[in-house]
């Protein structure tokens, strides 16, 4: 018996790598590079290993019991696992062959430890060899009425099958071309568990499988299952780094932060040096929005493994979470020289240019994530958005079209598409989408909210407030939700109800200036023009740019008589946004009641310049025409207005009286 110089464990002699780790033991004497040492597969033939690389054949030894011993000739470990007849043994016969084809797994490099970063590459020959050793034991398991044999088997060869998905989506995910386990012949998740559940059986205290297990769920998103195993990994050996770090992931991907951030701390306080944990440690407090404290993980991460690309790009969305951009970029520059082909930091960086308003720098980096992973939905799905934001709607429809060909139940990706055919006027296409939205995702508030917008557009408000009733259920603080519904209710008449609204926005959110401007608005309808104005004065304590607040203020002063303060506030409106036709009205307006109506012409041709159909300009440059004598002027004036909208009561009134 010999001692694995890498994990301590007893290893026969002659067996050439660990069944535990695959580390390469070290042979005595000169007998060359031996499978084996005495017992083969219940015989006592030794045979060199004849594997080249990863090409070559696997031998082992004869392939029945009883009377007539019978061997395969050469090296065909394929054939010879094929052949043999486990009807014709019993369980003391077939224990030795699950060891020997243990000790195959093992010269193929298939791990008995593994974690979420273990990677598996396998040439076609010897995926075939597993295949076969998986048949074999599931004979054996129909024969003897039981799991018979060697508990490292069963975790190898689940290993294969759960490596074996992971390695393809790697794979897919990097760009890789490179013929990978399961890549064309994909084995379930149910498969890998159904192994280590046998590996279990065999040998209850087998920790490593409680963990292959748990990593499993995990990655089907069966996270309470997958703690239940962490759990009893951790009770077998409590100082199990790992076992604690895949615990704390499964509690994170469950959003409980703090109870993962107690599993980071438990690995660290085992093995300080851990770099996946302090990374892991950085993303469950950016979770919390502690990004200052999430960065001091990433840097430690990094203090212990430099070319930690993972740790440089989740530093990176620290940063840019703090709104420390540039900073962000260098984090992402940095992933992507450690690793060039890392599309989640191209597609993080073309975020970062995003927010910076470099559009075309963003567009290059989807598209290099794009390049990398043909199939990374979240890439397209940005460019799609920076395209939408450049004006380029038919092109983002097109990027968001393939996020959802992607990953048809990606919501988010028909929300944006629908809220892209909104700009496109096609407002019936964009609350399908909506629709789509909310059916994969009944609670996605924004949804919701968008396709009250699009109703409302469609003057169907009464629909309209249904939805952003159906939003502010979802999420009782939605602003945007209670802004829009007080603008339906407003629309509907219903001003109290309005106003009702616009104070539950500002009192979730004091500063959303244009919910104090638009409150104004309703109470300037109610005639209650000194708390109009006391609405517009908080508008522009926030923002002193924001015209539409200035504007509206002079037409409550004009509405108290205060026609030389309204003036200013016009002037102050058209100063900010000079091509404000409803400012140059207004002017107009209260120039008229000072009697200054050649002025007063002046303003409301500006705003006619700006909007030919302008019923208002039209009508009250008539009243100035009349008031200089202009009477053909004005007549031609109130016509204009009649033509515009044949309703305008006042306009048939004034041209009566000229």
């Amino acid at each position: 018996m010999a001692i694995c110089p890498k994990c301590k464990s007893n290893v026969n002699t002659g067996v050439p790598t660990c069944p535990k780790c695959g580390t390469n033991m070290p042979m005595g004497g000169s007998g060359g590079d031996l499978i084996g040492g005495g017992s083969l597969l219940g015989g006592g033939a030794l045979q060199r290993k004849q594997r080249s690389g990863s090409g070559g054949a696997l031998g082992v030894g004869p392939t029945s019991f009883g009377d007539q011993v019978s061997f395969v000739g050469g090296s065909d470990a394929a054939k010879q696992i094929e052949n043999i007849n486990v009807a014709e043994m019993d369980e003391s016969h077939f224990k030795p062959i699950t060891d020997q084809m243990n000790t195959i797994l093992t010269q193929m490099g298939v791990p008995s430890a593994i974690n979420k970063n273990t990677k598996l590459t396998l040439p076609k020959a010897e995926r075939k060899l597993v295949d076969l050793i998986a048949k074999k034991l599931d004979e054996a398991e129909e024969h003897f009425g039981r799991v018979v044999g060697n508990h490292e088997t069963y975790i190898r060869l689940g290993n294969v099958y759960y490596l074996g998905k992971r390695t393809r989506e790697y794979a897919i995910q990097s760009g890789e071309v490179t013929l990978t386990v399961g890549l064309k012949d994909e084995m379930q998740y149910e498969q890998a568990i159904s192994l280590y559940d046998k590996a279990i059986e065999l040998n209850n205290n087998f920790d490593d499988a409680w963990n292959n297990k748990g990593n499993v769920l995990d990655d089907m998103g069966r996270y309470e299952d997958a703690i239940a195993c962490y759990d009893k990994a951790i009770e077998i050996k409590p100082y199990g780094e790992e076992y604690w770090n895949n615990k704390g992931n499964a509690l994170d991907e469950m959003g409980k932060y703090e109870e993962a951030i107690e599993c980071y701390d438990k690995v660290i306080g085992i093995k300080p040096d851990y770099e996946e944990a302090w990374n892991n440690k950085g993303f469950a407090l950016g979770s919390l929005g502690m990004y200052e404290e999430a960065i001091e993980c990433y840097d430690k991460a990094i203090e212990i493994n430099a070319n930690y690309e993972v740790a440089w790009n989740n530093r990176g969305y620290a940063l840019g979470m703090l709104k420390r951009v540039e900073e962000a970029i260098e984090c992402y520059d940095k992933a992507i020289e450690i690793k060039p082909n890392y599309a989640e930091a191209w597609n993080n960086k073309g975020n970062a240019f995003y927010i910076l308003r470099r559009v075309e720098e963003a567009i290059q980096c989807f598209d290099r994530a794009i390049e990398i992973n043909q199939s990374y939905e979240k890439a397209y799905y940005n460019k799609g958005s920076t395209l939408s934001a450049m004006g380029r709607i038919d092109e983002a429809i097109i990027m968001y079209e393939k996020a959802i060909e992607i990953d048809p139940n990606y919501e988010k990706a028909w929300n944006n598409k629908g809220n892209a055919l909104y700009n496109a006027r096609r407002i019936d296409d964009a609350i399908d989408c909506y629709d789509r939205a909310v059916a994969i995702n009944p609670y996605f508030e924004q949804a919701w909210n968008n396709k009250g917008n699009a109703l409302y557009t469609m003057r169907k408000v009464d629909e309209a407030i249904a939805c952003y009733d159906k939003a502010i259920g979802i999420s009782p603080e939605y602003v945007k939700a209670w802004f829009n519904k007080g603008n339906a209710q407003f629309n509907r008449g219903h001003v109290d109800d309005a106003i009702e609204s616009y104070d539950r926005v500002l009192g979730i959110n004091p500063r959303f200036i244009k919910a104090w401007n638009n409150k104004g608005f309703a109470l300037g309808s109610q005639e209650r023009y000194k708390e109009a104005i006391g609405c517009y004065d908080s508008a522009l304590d926030i923002d002193q740019e924001f015209e539409h607040a200035w504007n509206y203020k002079g037409e409550a002063l004009f509405e108290l008589g205060e026609t030389t303060e309204a003036i200013t506030c016009f002037d102050r409106a058209l100063q900010l946004y000079p091509d404000f036709g409803e400012a140059w009205t207004n002017k107009g307006r209260s120039l008229n009641r000072m009697e200054q109506f050649e002025q007063a012409i002046l303003c409301f041709d500006r705003a006619i310049e700006l909007q030919e159909d302008n019923e208002e300009a039209w009508y009250h440059r008539g009243i100035a025409n009349a008031r200089l004598n202009r009477f053909e002027d004005a007549i031609n004036n109130f016509d204009r207005v009649i033509e515009i909208d044949p309703s305008f009561e006042r306009a048939y009134s004034q041209k009566g009286d000229v």
